[in-house]
């Protein structure tokens, strides 16, 4: 149960609107990344085997980097993935390299499965047992709404502005994500789980 003074949001709900905020970044990102590759490697099997590829890195990457997260300061380093996408996003839009594309898609990979992690630890670590499930769902619910909402606004950017824009709208979605996160000012203790 939260108990929620008079005008705040309770924690998990703030960390809910930061999920959003990010998701709808990659979910934006996601919709247009086929076409991105294949202005590139004109080729749409080049295309599967590098998002393929990609996806194996962020997997390897999500299942060897839990150990290592959970015995960090996981809220210093929820900040520096925000900051890290940011960025990256922003040079995806200016980049024209196939070689920097990769390494960029290498690291975006790895950032995500980072992002993922350090969020969910974070949830798991701020919330009682018995509000675990109910918390977990409200951060899933608030992703799936971005996945909603990420490919109508890259669609509409895409169409209007280019693909490039759609990587700055995705980086400026990472930086909001970022300021919003540091205004919560949370600190990296867990809460006593009980009931």
């Amino acid at each position: 149960m939260h108990t929620v003074k008079r005008g705040h949001l309770p924690l998990v709900d703030k960390l809910g609107i930061i999920s959003l905020l990010s998701t709808v970044g990659l979910a934006a990102i996601a919709t247009i990344w086929a076409v991105y590759l294949d202005s590139f490697l004109h080729n749409a099997s080049y295309v599967g085997f590098v998002s393929a590829f990609f996806i194996i890195i962020g997997s390897i990457s999500y299942i060897f980097l839990i150990p290592i997260i959970e015995k960090k300061n996981k809220i210093k380093l929820y900040i520096n993935v925000l900051f890290l996408f940011g960025i990256s996003y922003l040079v995806f839009g200016f980049i024209s390299n196939l070689y920097a594309v990769i390494i960029l898609g290498i690291i975006i990979s790895i950032l995500a499965s980072l992002g993922i992690t350090c969020l969910g630890l974070i949830v798991r670590d701020k919330t009682r047992d018995s509000s675990v499930s109910k918390n977990e769902g409200i951060i899933f619910t608030s992703r799936n709404i971005a996945w909603f909402l990420g490919p109508i606004i890259a669609g509409f950017i895409a169409n209007r502005y280019g693909i490039p824009k759609v990587f700055f709208f995705a980086g400026i979605t990472m930086f909001v994500s970022l300021i919003f996160f540091k205004l919560m000012k949370i600190s990296d203790n867990k809460v006593k789980k009980k009931n």
